[in-house]
């Protein structure tokens, strides 16, 4: 056996140039058995199989891709066998170039069915290079061709994308279109009356439907939010709307999936052919009434809520979110059911005077404990540091001992993975430590003292932003619990971690 046949990782994934009639999994259980197959022929030891299931192009959004590159810089993989070059990435010009950086820089050849691919060598690594442009123009090509598709059949009335709830699929000759699925239809219905003629808000309606046993899109229970995405869609009154939202692209692994609302004038409106399950009078009236009834508080770049990032549920651990009502700002739990919502008021005025009656025994207190405990936590720190190199070192010398014949194939595998495991509990008690010295500096009196009296002194005149960093010098967490069943204000429980 070749030694790059020793150890190769597997690598599928579904192209847009693949059978659109196959699912994702028939798709890679096809290729899988091709692979296979070729595997048999060649000699080829697989060791691993990394099987993408979910769709996306970036880089970021293929959690297998991302994994199988972290194993081969560990050194796992003297090979990736895949179907093609294209299936490792074609999305852009930056995400092919770190997957075919990693695999040169830890001489990881590329198998295919056709050709074996030597990234250490000239030809095969230009011949990657241009199989890779020539794929990624390729899917831009095709993503224009879907994009003019998609306007062209916006523009006859027909209907592309996920079925709303309420309709099913049908096709008006070739023009893809909807039709009334007369059970969900009636349940439309059934949200828009109890909104506009018994004047029951998003929440009750949601518990409505739950305890009638209807179950939500997707499946579950209904939410607020679920309701409301109902109230708004300007399908259920005969219209299409496409292009009013847009995908921001992951840019890094710690990056969340992120829609944003594009202009109006960047949207794309036609008459659909379907028929309309709500006038456009009603429609337009639920949609005025929901201005005038609660607005949903959305980030502008300004902290608004004094109570941002400190907040939580103590019954689900979820943030406790700012909302207006009818101009009155409240505190909720986002979970339904969970704890009832409070008066931002009554939160706001109780800490203000838990921070007075605490500063006052604080400010006289002696604080030579805190330089103490922040002179232990400085020198476990340097011993985690000292403890971090050592381990780097010795898990940088395992090919070195592997190379050598010191250790076999296995012995080098469990070595690798105790050391990692090492690594990796070292790295999280350093963190901890960090972020406890970090907590203990904050709490230095010569920090916290002018904090309180700045912040006592201007309490009313100072803006939500400023009271926010002012409450995060001197609390760590507020925990919030209110019985749902009591509706009185004063039946609630806050647990306050202070800094100090």
């Amino acid at each position: 056996m070749s030694d790059y046949k020793r150890r190769v990782a597997e690598y599928l994934r579904k192209s847009r140039s693949d059978d659109s009639t196959e699912s994702v999994d028939q798709t890679l259980a096809r290729h899988h058995q091709m692979l296979a197959d070729h595997a048999a022929r060649c000699d080829i030891s697989v060791t691993k199989i990394y099987k993408e299931v979910v769709s996306g192009d970036g880089l970021f959004t293929r959690p297998q891709m991302i994994a199988m590159l972290s194993d081969i810089e560990k050194g796992c993989y003297t090979a990736v066998l895949c179907m093609d070059i294209d299936r490792l990435g074609r999305s852009s010009t930056k995400d092919s170039g770190i997957i075919m950086e990693t695999l040169r820089d830890n001489d990881c050849m590329i198998i295919t069915p056709e050709k074996v691919y030597d990234l250490s060598d000239e030809i095969d690594e230009m011949t990657v290079e241009l199989k890779s442009f020539f794929a990624r123009q390729e899917l831009k090509a095709i993503r224009k061709r879907l994009k003019r598709g998609e306007v062209a059949t916006l523009n006859a009335g027909g209907h592309t994308g996920a079925v709303p709830y309420g309709y099913k699929r049908i096709w008006i000759g070739k023009t893809p279109s909807l039709e009334e699925e007369p059970y969900q239809a009636n349940i439309v219905k059934m949200i828009f009356a109890y909104y506009l003629n018994d004047g029951i808000g998003t929440y009750l309606i949601a518990q409505k439907l739950d305890t009638l046993g209807i179950t939500a899109p997707g499946g579950g229970t209904w939410s607020r939010s679920s309701v409301r995405m109902i109230l708004t869609n300007p399908i259920y009154k005969g219209d299409i709307i496409w292009n009013r939202t847009k995908t921001l692209k992951r840019k890094k692994p710690t990056d969340k999936y992120r829609q944003t609302n594009r202009n109006e004038d960047e949207w794309i409106v036609a008459r659909g052919l379907h028929t309309a399950i709500i006038s456009e009078s009603d429609f337009n009236q639920a949609k005025e009434l929901m201005s005038r009834r609660s607005s949903k508080t959305k980030f502008t770049g300004t902290i608004k809520n004094p109570f941002s990032g400190l907040m939580f549920c103590i019954n689900c651990g979820k943030p406790i979110q700012r909302q207006l009502d009818n101009g009155r700002e409240r505190l909720l739990c986002t979970t339904k059911g969970c704890t009832s919502s409070i008066s931002m008021y009554i939160i706001y005025e109780m800490i203000k005077d838990m921070c007075r009656q605490i500063f006052q025994d604080y400010r006289f207190e002696p604080d030579n404990r805190v330089n103490e405990k922040a002179e232990i936590l400085s020198s476990r720190i340097r011993s985690l540091n000292s403890r971090l190199t050592a381990l780097s070192e010795q898990y940088g010398g395992l090919n070195d001992l592997l190379e050598q014949g010191v250790y076999d194939i296995p012995t080098f595998f469990e070595r690798q993975k105790i050391l990692g495991e090492r690594i990796e509990a070292a790295k999280k008690e350093k963190d901890a430590l960090t972020e406890e010295l970090d907590q203990c500096i904050r709490s230095d009196k010569q920090t916290i003292v002018p904090t309180f009296d700045d912040m006592l002194r201007d309490w009313h005149m100072l803006d939500p932003a400023r009271i926010n960093a002012a409450l995060k010098q001197l609390i760590g967490t507020i925990g919030y619990k209110r019985d749902s069943r009591l509706r009185k204000n004063s039946t609630f429980l806050l647990e306050i971690r202070w800094n100090i």
